[in-house]
């Protein structure tokens, strides 16, 4: 099954489990940022409201023995999208808790209704961006510099 395949991960959820929510999710499957991403948006609304989501290997950039996808975006990444929307949205996550080998990311008690998710409308991100090895855009920072240098000055 293919992991961002929205309607077959549904379905097959609810072949297993019928409309009971999920206790936990435990992602170990590709990995990689963007697939990794969209199993996140698409089996994070499964979960009973107070259910953990699992992101294992989450580290696999930064450990030195672990030479695989070089050049990939790190899935740490989303690892720091995860704790913006934990900071954007307490009332859809109410805590990350981050270890060398795995990431839990907790759906908050009173959680709303998601039938379907994406991040990049939850985040509030007010003009911060996080960038992977593959995605950087020497342009887009040096914008960026440019303007909280600027700000910072402005307000001196």
């Amino acid at each position: 099954m293919a992991q961002a395949d929205g309607d077959r991960i549904r379905s097959t959820i609810r072949q297993e489990f019928g409309d009971t929510p999920l206790d936990m999710v435990i992602d170990d499957a590709s990995h990689r940022y963007s697939t990794t991403r969209k199993a996140f948006e698409i089996a994070f609304p499964l979960l009973k409201p107070g259910g953990s989501y699992v992101i294992e290997d989450w580290g696999w950039a930064h450990w030195r023995e672990f030479t695989a996808w070089q050049g990939q975006t790190a899935l740490s990444k989303l690892v720091m999208e995860l704790t913006m929307l934990c900071a954007s949205r307490q009332d859809i996550v109410s805590e990350i808790q981050i270890f060398p080998w795995f990431v839990v990311v907790k759906k908050s008690a009173r959680a709303p209704a998601l039938d379907r998710m994406s991040l990049d409308t939850l985040i509030r991100k007010r003009g911060v961006e996080i960038v992977g090895s593959g995605d950087l855009n020497l342009a887009g920072v040096a914008k960026m510099i440019l303007s909280r240098l600027t700000n910072s000055v402005r307000r001196r």
